[in-house]
């Protein structure tokens, strides 16, 4: 049938519009969200981002002080990224922590 034919063709249809272009990302912020933050444990954070349909959570970290985003890793388990003040830079940015036990 005709509508069989142009659903077989439209995967190559489509890869041939997005192959050789570009990933274009917004240039400007379209949109603004506030939201009330509670100073949490890392746990509780990670308990929230179980809750919520994103693979990563922003939260006020109550041992640091400070925002923090724990999201989940591709290859299974979760990251987190913590702010480090001007001049505290380090080689190495990226610290593997022991698995829970």
């Amino acid at each position: 049938t005709k509508s069989s034919e142009i659903l077989a063709e439209e995967p190559t249809l489509i890869g041939d519009l997005v192959a050789d272009r570009e990933v274009e990302l917004p240039k400007e912020v379209v949109r603004c969200k506030y939201f009330a933050m509670q100073p949490m444990e890392v746990s509780e954070a990670l308990e929230h981002l179980d809750m919520v349909d994103h693979d990563f959570y922003v939260f006020h970290n109550a041992e640091t002080d400070t925002i923090n985003v724990i999201y989940e890793r591709n290859h299974g388990g979760f990251g987190l990224i913590q702010p480090r003040p001007a001049g505290a830079e380090s080689q190495n940015n990226d610290t593997s922590l022991p698995a829970a036990s």
